[in-house]
């Protein structure tokens, strides 16, 4: 079965086809939190428990932890893998091929990306439970592709003889590269901490620095953006403006540095 999961720093998004050519989707925020021993918990809405080697895993709404880390070869980003592979197929599976997103500064370097490669084999195949079920998944191969590269391949046909720029924002990573013939350009490829989440924590930091008697939380935040009524909003919409600008410029001054022809875009 073949399978992709890109698992970010926000959530988790997961696709196959079974072989019945039914198409499935999953989809699960990448909060990972560790629960004690004692904890006897089932999962809730939008919210598994997973046991992986003796240890239970809150995943998804309600865990409490979010993974910072600028490598793909983490815990955290197993666990939600696995989740998401188990999920996809429903039944015990033997037989995945994984195909797995990754930064650009990951796919363009050999070890790095051979190391993301084999520590998402390390283990299979996983003997797992969730939410009391218990599961077997066995991965054949992994194969580590660059997070932007759905855009271009979106439509192939269209697509192979273009000078393609994509600039893909994630939760934690801004991946940029200019695809040729649907491959990426090397010296053009970057990938940078300016992320959605990144952004979210500019904004509250300066809103909670440059109003008085304000002490507004990362939950809010999403509403200070998209809502009128809060108290300063146009003091706050000023404040928003200001800081995705100066975001916006960093990404901008990267693609500079790796010589995009941006006034020709």
């Amino acid at each position: 079965m073949l399978m992709c999961i890109d698992t970010g720093k926000y959530g988790t998004k997961g696709i196959a086809k079974t072989e019945n050519g039914e198409e499935r989707r999953v989809y699960c925020r990448t909060k990972v939190e560790r629960l004690r021993e004692s904890s006897f918990e089932n999962g809730k809405e939008r919210t598994y428990i997973l046991e992986y080697n003796g240890q239970k895993y809150r995943i998804g709404e309600e865990a409490s932890n979010v993974e910072l880390s600028t490598s793909k070869a983490t815990l955290n980003h197993k666990l939600a893998i696995l989740l998401a592979a188990a999920r996809l197929t429903e039944q015990n599976d033997n037989d995945i091929t994984l195909i797995t997103g990754c930064p650009l500064s990951i796919f363009n370097n050999i070890e790095r990306k051979e190391g993301l490669r084999r520590f998402m084999m390390e283990g299979s195949p996983f003997n797992i439970t969730i939410n009391g079920v218990q599961r077997r998944i066995s991965f054949k191969n992994v194969i580590p592709l660059p997070e932007s590269l759905g855009v271009p391949y979106k439509n192939i046909d269209e697509n192979m003889n273009k000078l393609i720029g994509v600039i893909d924002i994630g939760g934690l990573n801004t991946n940029g590269a200019i695809y040729e013939r649907l491959k990426p350009i090397r010296n053009t490829a970057f990938t940078i901490n300016e992320g959605s989440m990144i952004l979210m924590s500019k904004i509250k930091h300066a809103i909670n620095s440059q109003l008085e008697d304000v002490n507004y939380q990362d939950y809010e935040i999403p509403y200070l953006i998209n809502g009128t009524g809060y108290k300063y909003y146009q003091e706050i919409q000023r404040i928003v403006d200001d800081v995705c600008g100066a975001h916006l410029n960093t990404i901008k001054e990267e693609m500079k540095k790796r010589n995009w022809n941006i006034k020709m875009g």
